[in-house]
């Protein structure tokens, strides 16, 4: 439907060839890449705002399964994107630098609350101030969500049979909460993507020495029992009792 919408805008004839509206399509999607970037990181960060084709085509990696550094490499499986034949592939690598944000929700949902608290009591008191200080706000914010950003290379290693490859287009790939949300071009390839990364881990965690992971503390050493084999502890020396002399009273001396 996006595809009628834009064929309707550039004004095509209903009998233009496809080959023709498919390029024409793509050099107007390809014309507004930073748009289609942050439509697609907004999704990403607001997970209501996916639609039913991106939660289907969406395969998400750990930083311990593809990542190394700043850098992802991702390896898809080896069979046709779209077909799912497995002879006669030819191999597409796709590498890409993307910009990572952190903590995005946060930054941006304080800017849009405090920006758009300031422009309503602007337009409700018809405070000029305070639109200034709205539009300002927004502009910060958006300022400050560049400046706690970095870039990462993400590369996608893809097969594809002869019959589709001039059809495969670049997966996208989105970095957020240290995982990789790569969204494929076609479907089909999604569950055994995710089939292969689940079996992957399972093998990595099999592989594990069986022993106590690092995360866990160490116990306190017990302190050692005693020795029941050795023979009774010495005994301790009983203090001699001195008495003190007898007391004389005073008939005892005139006794004397």
């Amino acid at each position: 439907m996006a595809n009628d919408e834009l064929d309707d805008d550039l004004g095509l004839p209903a009998t233009a060839a496809p080959g023709v509206r498919d390029k024409l399509a793509q050099q107007a999607a390809t014309s507004r890449p930073w748009l289609d970037r942050a439509l697609l990181n907004l999704r990403v960060w607001f997970p209501f705002l996916r639609t039913p084709d991106m939660r289907v085509r969406q395969v998400k990696y750990r930083s311990s399964d593809a990542r190394s550094g700043m850098s992802w490499k991702v390896g898809l499986p080896q069979q046709c994107y779209a077909c799912g034949a497995t002879e006669g592939l030819t191999r597409k690598k796709f590498s890409n630098e993307i910009r990572v944000f952190e903590a995005p929700s946060t930054i941006l949902g304080g800017t849009l609350g405090a920006a758009s608290l300031f422009l309503l009591c602007g337009v409700l008191f018809f405070w000029w101030s305070f639109l200034v200080l709205g539009l300002l706000t927004l502009v910060l914010g958006c300022a400050y969500q560049f400046v706690k950003s970095w870039t990462e290379r993400v590369t996608i290693t893809i097969w594809s049979c002869p019959e589709h490859l001039e059809e495969l287009t670049p997966p996208e790939a989105v970095s957020h909460d240290e995982d990789l949300y790569v969204y494929l071009p076609h479907e089909s390839l999604a569950e055994p993507a995710r089939a292969e990364l689940i079996a992957s881990r399972k093998k990595e965690q099999k592989s594990r020495p069986s022993g106590a992971s690092p995360d866990e503390s160490p116990q306190p050493q017990a302190e050692p029992s005693p020795d029941h084999g050795a023979g009774p502890p010495p005994a301790r020396p009983i203090a001699a009792r001195t008495e003190l002399p007898p007391l004389k009273l005073a008939g005892d001396e005139e006794e004397a």
